[in-house]
């Protein structure tokens, strides 16, 4: 990673970089989709690296096309329908008590 790179070189870099995270997110939706009935654990996986595609086609949308950015929705809810749980409902890391002070809900940071 020592060579010099001009502004196009970049620029072609990292419209490959995101034509491959294009593929990688379409091959981890459509796995996750096969595996969603069989394997629930395997489907949980399959969307969260789904979601870690987003997020850098996100990034790279950004830096390529300032301001045209897509809009997607929430990642939670998306993952609701593999978990069963959702927003406000209990199972959720925040509902749970805390492990060493006992008390529920999201920890505060003293002032």
């Amino acid at each position: 990673m020592s060579d010099v790179v001009d502004s196009d070189e970049l620029l072609r870099r990292m419209h490959r970089a995101r034509a491959c995270a294009v593929e990688e997110e379409r091959r981890w939706r459509a796995h996750g989709e096969e595996l969603r009935a069989t394997d629930p654990d395997g489907a949980l996986e399959a969307a969260v690296r789904t979601m870690a595609y987003e997020a850098v086609l996100r990034v790279l949308d950004e830096v390529l096309t300032p301001g045209r950015a897509r809009r997607a929705e929430p990642a939670v809810a998306r993952l609701d329908g593999l978990t069963g749980t959702g927003a406000g409902k209990p199972g959720r890391h925040e509902d749970r008590p805390h492990p060493r002070t006992g008390s529920g809900g999201p920890r505060r940071l003293p002032p």
